[in-house]
């Protein structure tokens, strides 16, 4: 079992869907994993972003979730989807449309 959280709390470190610097910003990581006996592991986790100055609605949040297939310990395959939720903002900051960014990826990873 793996397991983190991370809280942070910024000044013009983070950017919105604009490409504009958040004046100040709060925001989360959590994962969690578990590997089984049989060489599968399963993931979750957040991600989440959101401005704390009151000009800009701007919030960043997703989930992920995926699956790993170890056939040694040096190879590995994956999958995993990021659930997009976040609130996006025109150029003046305020909020539009929801996005529609889901993603699915698939991977390999070599360990030498």
């Amino acid at each position: 079992l793996y397991a983190a959280f991370v809280v942070a709390s910024s000044e013009n470190h983070e950017f919105d869907n604009q490409g504009q610097s958040l004046s100040e910003a709060t925001g989360h990581e959590s994962i969690i994993a578990y590997r089984f006996d049989n060489n599968w592991e399963i993931v979750g986790g957040s991600n989440g972003v959101k401005s704390d100055d009151n000009a800009n609605d701007y919030e960043g949040k997703f989930m992920l979730i995926g699956a790993t297939y170890f056939f040694s310990d040096k190879f590995r395959v994956y999958t995993e989807m990021k659930i997009d939720s976040s609130t996006h903002v025109n150029a003046m900051g305020n909020k539009i449309a929801d996005p529609d960014n889901d993603l699915i990826g698939f991977g390999g990873r070599f360990s030498f």
